[in-house]
């Protein structure tokens, strides 16, 4: 097996949700050890939420947990249990990273807070993950990327303006936040080679997301705008998706320059466009873009999103088809990069599991197990990574600890 960057690290991962544990799974899919601590008295509701497998509900059976648990031991334990607190203590010992995302809060009343751990070990590095972090008046705030996708305004800027925000699918947020997320956390693991010391670390979901809202706020704060526009956009005219031959297909076409607008006119087959005063212009075009789009909508229905797309790739405008699910899983692209790694997950058998979009050459990501039904590794974990004895942990078994 490839040697990975982060063969020599261990996570003890106390998150739960979706950032947390996809920032740590960002880790063990290079290589790292970690190890998902979890409860059967309170699974988490990334194992709690649909989609199940074949519709039938099961804590080893949601999608959103198999895909942000993979080449993860899963430990249960209950964090409540009387043993718990002397039980954690023992396993940071063995580890490099703690990573959390309780409220606020939560883990100082356990004892488990950055003063305590470092009392444990020297170098702890102890990251927590929360919608607004741990500081400030809203710190205590609870909730999930589906709250955070309207805090932070994305709701706002999507949808149309004659009706009412409309929120992209499920908890947008839960798949930008990790990003920045994991590059603090190698920050941090590079600190600590460089001087031996570790660092508590409050990653805000929310202040993360505001990096990628960058260019909405800066279009409010220098025009004042920054209004919901649905498809369209102040610099390209048309610029949409519109239906396509075929039940509910769609195509996307955006024309940016006048080259491409009189290109767009031949290849529709509406030379007279290009000279009607209604479209001659880009200012008139986004005037009449009502009555544009109905023009062009009457066009792309007699034709299928493939070859809308391919009779206006080929003068060079920009089109693309909008996928549905069994053309992305087929995307030849795709295939071709080797992006969908079919993968026993739990209960659910084989599953297309989405890999990173970059190829690391010398170090690239290995996949070694699917995720794990909650608590499968717990005796192998305590025993081989955490050098637990048979004797402590049949006691700890037999106490009620690792439920």
């Amino acid at each position: 097996m490839l040697k990975q960057p982060f063969d020599k690290i261990k996570v003890l991962d106390l998150s739960w949700a979706g950032v947390g544990p996809l920032i740590t799974g960002i880790l063990a899919e290079h290589g790292a050890t970690v190890v998902r601590v979890e409860s059967m008295k309170r699974p988490g509701p990334d194992r709690t939420l649909a989609p199940y497998k074949d519709f039938k509900p099961g804590i080893n059976r949601s999608g959103y947990v198999a895909l942000y648990n993979l080449n993860k031991y899963s430990l249960a334990l209950d964090i409540n249990h009387p043993q718990a607190l002397e039980t954690i203590k023992k396993f940071v010992k063995k580890v490099d990273i703690v990573a959390e995302a309780f409220a606020p809060g939560f883990l100082k009343s356990k004892g488990l807070d950055y003063k305590g751990l470092k009392k444990v070990k020297r170098n702890i590095i102890l990251f927590h993950t929360s919608m607004q972090g741990h500081t400030g008046p809203h710190a205590h705030a609870r909730g999930l990327g589906f709250i955070l996708t309207s805090l932070s305004g994305i709701t706002n800027i999507t949808g149309w303006p004659d009706r009412p925000p409309s929120s992209p699918l499920g908890p947008y947020t839960d798949y930008l936040a990790p990003w920045i997320g994991a590059a603090v956390l190698l920050s941090a693991l590079d600190y600590r080679d460089r001087t031996g010391k570790g660092m508590e670390i409050d990653h805000s979901q929310l202040e993360s997301v505001m990096h990628y809202l960058t260019p909405s706020l800066l279009d409010h704060q220098l025009t004042g705008k920054g209004q919901r526009m649905g498809n369209r956009s102040d610099q390209a005219a048309p610029h949409g998706v519109y239906p396509c031959k075929g039940e509910d297909r769609w195509c996307a076409i955006g024309v940016t320059s006048e080259e491409q607008w009189k290109a767009f006119c031949e290849v529709t087959g509406n030379i007279d466009w290009i000279r009607d005063n209604r479209f001659a212009t880009f200012a008139n075009r986004k005037v009449n873009e009502d009555e544009l789009d109905k023009l062009i909508a009457a066009w792309t229905i007699n034709l299928t999103p493939q070859e809308v797309v391919s009779k206006l790739q080929s003068k060079a405008i920009a089109a693309g088809v909008v996928q549905i699910a069994d053309e992305i899983l087929s995307c030849p692209q795709l295939k071709a990069r080797e992006y969908w790694w079919m993968t026993p997950v739990m209960e659910i058998g084989t599953f297309p599991m989405p890999g990173k979009p970059y190829c690391l050459s010398k170090t690239p990501v290995l996949r070694k197990w699917g995720t794990p039904c909650l608590g499968e590794h717990t005796e192998l974990v305590c025993k081989k990574v955490f050098g637990m004895s048979n004797k402590e942990f049949d006691k700890l078994l037999v106490e009620g600890l690792f439920e």
